[in-house]
């Protein structure tokens, strides 16, 4: 029961995000094969997850130049790369219930992070996402991405957490959704 609590979920067939695209206009390059057969099923539920998720399609109104996907050790990864020069790195490796998903943006969000963050909580883990505390946030310095500062909303499963990184100016600059079992 807790892993199913804890992994991402595809959305059921023929439902997707409404802002969100269902696929990639650009073709996902494999540059490291899966294992076994599983994990690029796995590996392609993930990507579709992904795809149809707040954080995608916030992104993907610039266009998507590339993706790549690759399998290691029981990862499957995605790094996707928008016209602009925005990019979004996700991750799940299912055997510890990992998932992350980081954008890094090429101009300052304008919008209230948490309109995005919020559904993509609720995306990733529906219905009722994984208990963050949208009213607290701590600030950290960003390991990584030197000089700036995060403010880090943690969830009540699973060590799901949320972060807005802002540059020194306090512009938003990037947004990250994990959470590992």
């Amino acid at each position: 029961m807790l892993l199913t609590a804890c992994a991402p979920k595809p959305p059921a067939d023929g439902e997707a995000s409404a802002a969100a695209p269902k696929a990639a206009a650009v073709a996902c390059v494999v540059t490291q094969e899966p294992a076994a057969p599983k994990d690029a099923l796995d590996g392609a539920a993930f990507r579709s997850a992904v795809e149809t998720g707040p954080l995608f399609a916030l992104l993907s109104k610039a266009g998507l130049a590339r993706c790549e996907m690759r399998y290691e050790a029981g990862t499957a990864a995605l790094d996707y790369r928008f016209n602009d020069g925005a990019s979004l790195r996700a991750a799940r490796e299912a055997a510890i219930e990992y998932t992350e998903q980081d954008v890094r943006l090429a101009v300052p969000l304008v919008a209230d992070p948490l309109s995005v963050l919020k559904p993509a909580e609720r995306a990733a883990f529906a219905p009722a996402g994984c208990g963050i505390d949208w009213g607290q946030a701590d600030t950290e310095a960003s390991t990584r991405v030197p000089g700036t500062q995060e403010l880090v909303f943690r969830g009540t499963a699973c060590n799901c957490q949320a972060r807005v990184r802002k540059d020194a100016a306090g512009r938003v600059m990037g947004l990250l959704l994990r959470s590992a079992c």
